[in-house]
């Protein structure tokens, strides 16, 4: 199997004893915007928006893709359900013989979070499926970044710089 790749911002830091080039991206023709297929709704609609919007920058997801992107939605749809019902039931129920056993819904759960694994390794969509895909997540602002439980006066949240401007001698967690 080998050795997994180092990301080309380490290997840069950490210099190249062989001199070989880093590798490039492979470049895509990335789906600006499209509509969300009809059979979504809810919850897999917004996050149907939310990851054509995040990805827009990065180029990952091209027309082929658009069909498993809309597995990945239904997935997050049905782990997202699977959470609200065992919140409201929790993870032990009374089974059909009288006893307690597991709730069917921890199946559900764990099965959407494996298509949602899969999936994700495939777009890219964690640390080290971008080292394997040879791609970058686009950096986050220091807007987008505040420190949990920041807020101003007014009570708004405070963003990462607002907070260190008024508070620059105290860290930001």
């Amino acid at each position: 199997m080998g050795r997994k790749r180092t990301p080309n911002e380490l290997a840069e830091l950490h210099g190249r004893p062989g001199r070989r080039p880093l590798p490039v991206p492979p470049k895509t023709d990335a789906v600006p915007a499209a509509a969300p297929p009809p059979h979504l709704s809810g919850p897999a609609v917004a996050e149907w928006n939310r990851v054509l919007e995040a990805t827009r920058s990065l180029g990952l997801v091209t027309k082929l893709d658009l069909a498993l992107l809309a597995v990945w939605c239904s997935s997050w749809a049905l782990f997202l359900e699977a959470e609200e019902a065992l919140r409201e039931q929790g993870a032990v129920v009374p089974g059909r013989d009288g006893g307690m056993g597991r709730s069917p819904w921890l199946m559900v759960r764990s099965k959407a979070v494996e298509q949602l694994a899969r999936i994700g390794g495939e777009f890219g969509w964690s640390p080290a499926a971008r080292v394997r895909l040879g791609t970058t997540a686009a950096p986050l602002r220091a807007e987008e970044t505040p420190p949990s439980g920041a807020r101003g006066r007014s009570g708004r949240a405070l963003s990462l710089k607002e907070f260190l401007a008024t508070n620059p001698d105290r860290p930001p967690h």
